[in-house]
């Protein structure tokens, strides 16, 4: 199966990625896009979540449009029918049944974890088949938890850059996150290891945007992340621990578009659970919808230049080793460092 972006991004090859959230798989199949692969997603006859290539083998046509009949997805062609091995188990009509056997669709490794349903592409048969990154807090019951899933426009770098980008904060959601005009200075620790990257920020107080002076009583430091095989992750800390952790799961859908995954954690309070979402969530929607933007603003650019001619300065602390863990080529010289810059 042909993978360009696992060439492009050789880090993602035998890697999980989400697929879809739990509660969207059902009774119906669902379709998507991973790493330019169509999948389609369902559950046999236990329950369990199937991943096959979204493509039935007679006549090429989408199995996800079809329908579930005792734990076998259906094609709504010709009512072939491939358990979740991806093996041809029912032709209507046809009374050799043996002559099905050779009639079959690629199947994908699947699991389900932490309200996610997750898949690979490829399997390296030489070990042990690692889990997927394990979300922080999620059983904590001192937190309280909500989930956005969101088209992106942009690639897998551009993304991951701006999420974890700080100094964009200033323009792209002026008073909202910072402000121009209430600058300090910061240190900034870079750490890099094969698994991934980690920028620690010290001496930072307080954002001086709205949504910390409604929702942030204090801030020792804070932290950018990212994960191999995708993920980016914020993390504000008080001297008390973790206030808010946003962690971001990205799926390539295809070259240029992305399903982001976003989980944000945050601290109880003494108000109710579905006071709390009401208060917090329309904050962090609004600094989302500017993100979307300003990034669908940067692809579009991209494709009317058909290049990406960057430049970088020192500020620009996450991009170069994050690009060199996707391509497996990180160098040295991007491990353990620090930079003082004006947040």
């Amino acid at each position: 199966m042909n993978l360009p972006l696992i060439e492009k991004f050789p880090a993602l090859r035998n890697q999980w990625l989400i697929a879809c959230q739990t509660d969207k798989l059902r009774k119906m199949p669902v379709s998507q896009m991973v790493m330019g692969v169509p999948i389609v997603l369902f559950r046999d006859a236990l329950g369990h979540p199937r991943a096959l290539l979204d493509r039935c083998p007679h006549r090429s046509i989408p199995l996800s449009k079809g329908k579930i009949q005792k734990g076998h997805i259906e094609c709504p062609y010709h009512g072939w029918q491939f358990d979740g091995r991806g093996i041809c188990q029912h032709i209507p009509g046809l009374l050799k049944k043996d002559a099905i056997l050779p009639y079959s669709v690629s199947s994908f490794p699947v699991l389900e974890q932490d309200g996610f349903i997750w898949v690979k592409l490829t399997q390296d048969q030489s070990g042990e088949p690692l889990l997927p990154y394990r979300l922080p807090l999620l059983n904590d019951r001192g937190y309280r938890f909500f989930v956005w899933e969101v088209e992106v426009k942009a690639d897998l770098l551009n993304a991951v850059e701006n999420f974890l980008d700080g100094t964009h904060t200033h323009f792209i959601h002026p008073g909202l996150i910072r402000s121009n005009h209430k600058r300090s200075l910061v240190n900034a620790i870079i750490r890099a290891n094969k698994e991934g990257v980690e920028v620690e920020y010290t001496e930072e107080r307080r954002q001086s945007g709205l949504i910390a002076s409604l929702f942030e009583r204090s801030r020792s430091k804070s932290y950018g992340r990212f994960k191999l095989p995708s993920t980016a992750q914020l993390e504000y800390c008080s001297k008390n621990g973790t206030t808010t952790l946003i962690t971001v799961f990205l799926t390539p859908e295809n070259g240029t578009r992305l399903k982001a995954y976003i989980v944000t954690a945050y601290q109880k309070t003494f108000l109710p659970g579905w006071l709390s979402h009401f208060l917090i969530k329309p904050f962090f929607y609004l600094a989302l919808k500017q993100d979307l933007q300003i990034l669908r603003m940067q692809s579009d650019n991209i494709t009317l230049f058909q290049d990406e001619d960057f430049h970088s300065t020192e500020l620009d602390l996450i991009r170069i080793p994050v690009r060199q863990l996707l391509s497996q080529n990180l160098h040295p010289d991007q491990v353990d460092k620090m930079v003082q810059l004006s947040l």
